[in-house]
């Protein structure tokens, strides 16, 4: 009987590690990875120490766009915010090796940039900063193709945590407040946008309505202008973001571009997408 027993569970555990996915199952190609990406990325940029030993770190955000080429080289284009400070994103070209594990590395001039793992067929991207003094992830989507005002309308949903400088509420100046909104923003195939969602701006909470306007490129990168209510707590009024649809379309990397924010997120769509 205890024979019996060893026999049948070896021949399930055998079974267990026959049905596991072999490293050849997932094999990547640098050829699967060329193209255009949206990407985000959030985290910090670590200061120097002051007399106290105390470290001033800087929340970071950035957006845009990420290219694998052919010839194992990369770009980014976008927009970066290091504590509210907003700018071109940096460093904005590299190289780049992928192995058949699908784990790669970027690097520039030999320096570490960044680590990758490509998931989903080369679909996405999980990326971690190596370089020295920052501590940094994101995620990149490959970008849609052959997007209109008309096939990108519709609802999407969101919700994302970000910080907020030099706003007032009330008669309160508050020079840098944590924040996080959440809610929908539609667009019609006019390019005008209506966004209803919840914000709260360090525990202070407001529920918000405000309209806008978005241009869309045939490369489904783009950019909106919307304007909050008078009262409202902003760092900017009227608020630009940049846009890349990713995923066909199925959702869409947004950052804030103004001076003295730190705003990055993506919204997804609600219902199916539009016939082209």
């Amino acid at each position: 009987m205890k024979r019996t027993m060893q026999l049948i569970l070896s021949a399930a555990l055998f079974a267990t590690v026959t049905a596991l996915p072999q490293a050849a199952d997932a094999a990547c190609e640098q050829s699967q990875l060329v193209g255009d990406y949206g990407f985000l990325a959030t985290g910090n940029v670590i200061g120097q120490p002051d007399g106290n030993g105390q470290v001033d770190n800087q929340p970071y955000a950035s957006g845009g766009l990420l290219s694998f080429r052919d010839d194992g080289t990369l770009s980014l284009v976008g927009t970066q915010s290091v504590n509210g400070v907003v700018s071109p994103v940096t460093p904005d070209e590299g190289e780049y090796a992928i192995g058949s594990n699908c784990k790669g590395a970027a690097t520039i001039g030999g320096e570490r940039f960044f680590d990758f793992v490509v998931v989903g067929n080369g679909e996405r991207i999980e990326f971690i900063r190596s370089d020295v003094g920052v501590v940094i992830t994101g995620y990149a989507k490959r970008k849609a193709a052959s997007c209109t005002q008309q096939n990108v309308k519709g609802f999407y949903g969101y919700a994302f945590n970000a910080i907020v400088f030099n706003i007032t509420i009330g008669n309160t100046f508050i020079p840098e407040a944590l924040f996080a909104g959440g809610g929908t923003v539609g667009l019609d195939s006019k390019g005008h946008a209506v966004l209803d969602d919840t914000a709260s701006f360090g525990g202070f909470v407001l529920n918000r309505h405000y309209e806008g306007t978005v241009e869309v490129d045939p490369d489904c990168t783009g950019s909106a202008v919307v304007t909050l209510p008078p009262a409202a707590p902003t760092t900017a009024n009227p608020v630009h973001v940049d846009a890349v649809w990713v995923d066909n379309r199925k959702s869409v990397m947004l950052i804030q571009t103004d001076q003295g924010t730190y705003i990055a997120g993506e919204a997804t769509r609600l219902q199916k997408i539009s016939a082209p």
